[in-house]
């Protein structure tokens, strides 16, 4: 009972009638005096037994403390939503995005989303408070559904505080002063990507006054967009904590010109070099390799994170630091250091011989940390087997995404789930043939991909697919019947795209 009701009634006549219940009718029975005298004083009451007169008793005090009460102050909405810019969706797109929510298929409502932005639509207002209520529970979905809203749904969340999903706009200066550390990380990303130098001036600026980890987020940003610019910076600095001493070296270990890339040159140039005899009788000359592995190393080397222990008995402690060294310095350092025209060239000259090729896939590790797209095509098209085998998701990953999906087409039957894993990572669709090829994978991979893997992967299957999923079969009769229920579901989720994507090319 809340405070209104025991106010109704008395706080003392309902304690007593808590202290009944709690002794018990037969030692304790409720009587008619127990309760208020106003109450007491206009009932006919007529005992029957001890426990029906406590219940019928009980039952009359609390309807008497429901007297009297006033009903709870509500507001009188007195403002209207700002009028619509751009045209409601469809009624059938209304309808289908109900559906969606209802059957929890979470990629398709995203989806939907992704249309009606793509149309320059708006939600009509009968869903809205479905799309309010899913931002609360799926937070990635906030963004995209403050947009589909329209100001009808600005209005709404301004009416119902459960619904505020949407944050007053604050200028750069403001976010990078007082925002919390996810706004913070995010614009400096931002402007990373299109103000390189403007982004180092803003960290300089607060640089002193931020937390540790506050600085090893910021490190981690400035690294994805590294350059020669931001070196008198970065090598000037001296911290004391080693969370974000290792951050800057880490940063300092992706820009080619730093002193740490240019002592490991150094190191490499000493243990890398090119020597030159006679083959075939002396007729021929012959070029090759030589590596040093017993290279002095100076002591500094160690304190930039490399390691001095192998963990692989096949690689000795000295090869592995050099394996190290090789992974952190550009690739086109070798074109230069072995005296070879092009990546073509130095990759089949180490490909030659077996203590030589040891390093390649170091090469692959070196191509991607200083986003060099030659090297990364070239160790693909040109690479032996272990050498693919160990890289090839690193080198995909690096690629443009029209390009990773023809590679990654051409390599799925290498290592098709590791392939298959980073594919899934990516917004954009994949093309009818890489998605043919990795269908037909996944059907005879039936207790591996489920429905649950298809609910995920239909963001990325083109809908053209639907002509070729009948093709599709295991080959072990055991599996068919598995096959023939995800196949069902498979069309159902695609065939649910394809319709997505009709509705939001007409306007009702």
């Amino acid at each position: 009972m809340d405070r209104r009701t025991l106010r109704g009634m008395g706080m003392k006549h309902w304690e007593t009638i808590q202290q009944h219940a709690m002794l018990g009718t037969a030692r304790a029975p409720l009587t008619i005096a127990d309760l208020p005298a106003t109450i007491a004083g206009e009932l006919s009451w007529t005992p029957i037994d001890a426990e029906e007169d406590f219940l019928r008793l009980a039952g009359v005090a609390w309807q008497y403390g429901q007297t009297g009460r006033l009903p709870s102050a509500i507001s009188t909405v007195t403002s209207v939503a700002a009028p619509e810019e751009k045209p409601y969706s469809s009624s059938q797109a209304a309808n289908e995005l109900q559906s969606l929510v209802e059957d929890e298929l979470y990629t398709l409502v995203r989806l939907w989303l992704e249309y009606c932005q793509a149309a320059g639509q708006l939600a009509r207002p009968e869903i809205l408070p479905a799309l309010l209520d899913l931002a609360i529970r799926r937070p990635e979905f906030r963004t995209m559904i403050t947009t589909v809203a329209g100001n009808r749904g600005q209005w709404l969340m301004r009416l119902n505080p459960a619904w505020r999903i949407d944050t007053p706009a604050e200028d750069d200066t403001t976010v990078w002063q007082t925002g919390k550390p996810e706004a913070r990380r995010a614009l400096l990303a931002h402007i990373r990507q299109t103000d390189a130098p403007g982004a180092l001036v803003l960290l300089q600026s607060t640089w002193a006054t931020e937390s540790a980890a506050d600085k090893v987020a910021f490190l981690n940003i400035l690294q994805a967009q590294a350059s020669d610019a931001d070196l008198p910076w970065l090598e000037s600095l001296q911290e004391k904590g080693q969370k974000v001493t290792t951050a800057i070296t880490n940063v300092l270990k992706h820009i080619p010109g730093s002193k740490i890339v240019t002592a490991y040159q150094d190191v490499l140039r000493q243990a890398f070099v090119m020597r030159t005899g006679k083959a075939l009788l002396g007729m021929l000359n012959k070029t090759s390799v030589e590596i040093q592995e017993a290279v002095a190393i100076p002591a500094e080397i160690f304190t930039t994170g490399v390691e001095k222990l192998s963990s692989n008995k096949q690689i000795t402690d000295q090869q592995y630091i050099l394996i190290q060294l090789v992974m952190a310095v550009p690739p086109v350092f070798w074109q230069t250091q072995l005296q070879q025209a092009d990546a073509r060239a130095v990759i089949t000259l180490l490909q030659k011989e077996q203590h030589t090729a040891l390093y390649l896939p170091a090469l692959a590790d070196a191509a991607v940390t200083f986003r060099d797209l030659t090297w990364v095509r070239t160790l693909l098209d040109h690479g032996d087997e272990v050498l693919i085998d160990s890289a090839i998701v690193l080198l995909l990953k690096a690629l443009p995404v029209a390009e990773r999906m023809t590679c990654a087409a051409r390599f799925l039957p290498r290592q098709p789930q590791a392939i298959i894993e980073l594919l899934l990572e990516q917004d954009e669709p994949w093309d009818i043939a890489l998605a043919r090829a990795i269908i037909a994978y996944t059907a005879g991979e039936v207790y591996t991909y489920n429905r649950t893997f298809y609910r995920q992967a239909v963001h990325n299957i083109p809908v053209e697919l639907l002509s070729y999923i009948d093709t599709f079969t295991p080959a072990e009769e055991a599996k068919k019947p598995y096959w023939r229920t995800q196949a069902n579901e498979l069309y159902r989720l695609v065939s649910w795209k394809q319709q997505l994507q009709k509705s939001f090319s007409q306007i009702n």
